[in-house]
Order: structure tokens, then C-alpha cells, then sequence
């Protein structure tokens, strides 16, 4: 979930009258809309098509790796939008990830490298930076 700075949305309105443990926050993830849960497509769909939206959201599993390259590529086949503010894990393959910490898997996210969190482009900056190592917070929905 990536949160839009603008005033009066209707995420900001529904924050603006729970209690902090029930706002929705960045990197949270929509699981469900008005009990649409197919793809990312038709939960769009249901967004756009609706004037009332019930959502299921879901708090993300984060944790934090260190990930040390020695000589090897990174082996993660990465994806990610304009205006992103993270990676998606597409694909891991032989690399220092996969030996490093083998429970990244596809669908995980990156959301901050060597401390350095922002768009996508800052992040691919950040794992450019030292070719030898670098502490990853890897964010995933829980199924």
C-alpha cells in the first residue's frame, strides 16, 4: 500500500476517525475489496467501479537481512513501478541472496537497503553503492 499525500482521500478520512492500531499505513497490503481478492487487476476494478469500498488489509512480515555478495550477482529478478516505493522480488536464483537467506522467495518486497529507504530508483542506488554487502528489510504479506 503506498499512501498518497493528498488531503482528504478516502483512506485519510477513514484514518482520521479510528483509533492508530486500526489505521491503514504505508506498506500495508490489500489483501480484499468488496471481496475481491482474484488479482490485483480486479481488486482495481472493484475500486474503481465502487462508491463504497470494504477492504481487507494486512499488516506486512518484515525482516532484515544482511545479504554479502563475495563476488556473486545479487540472483533476484526484480520488479518495480514509477513512483514505487519498494522492490518486488520476481524471481530468486543462485546468488548471494539465496545462499545468504533462503527464505526470500518471489512476491517478497525490498523496502529499504543500508538504511536508505524512498522510491525504487533510490534503492537499486543503495544496492549499487557497495558491491560487496548490503542489509535489506524485506517486506511480505502473509497468507
Amino acid at each position: 500500500c503506498h499512501l498518497v499525500p493528498a488531503r482528504g482521500t478516502p483512506v485519510q478520512v477513514y484514518n482520521a476517525g479510528v483509533p492508530s492500531e486500526w489505521q491503514i499505513r504505508q506498506g500495508d497490503y490489500i489483501k480484499q475489496v468488496n471481496g475481491e481478492s482474484a488479482s490485483a487487476a480486479a481488486m482495481n476494478a472493484m475500486v474503481i467501479g465502487s462508491e463504497k469500498l470494504d477492504l481487507l488489509v494486512q499488516r506486512p512480515y518484515l525482516f532484515t537481512r544482511r545479504v554479502s555478495r563475495n563476488g556473486e550477482k545479487l540472483g533476484l529478478d526484480l520488479k518495480y513501478g514509477q513512483g514505487g516505493c519498494s522492490l518486488l522480488v520476481e524471481k530468486v536464483s543462485e546468488g548471494a541472496v539465496r545462499r545468504c537467506c533462503p527464505e526470500v522467495r518471489s512476491g517478497d518486497r525490498i523496502t529499504a537497503v543500508n538504511d536508505q529507504e524512498g522510491n525504487a530508483d533510490l534503492l537499486l542506488m543503495a544496492i549499487e553503492e557497495d558491491p560487496e554487502a548490503a542489509e535489506m528489510v524485506f517486506s511480505r504479506g502473509c497468507t
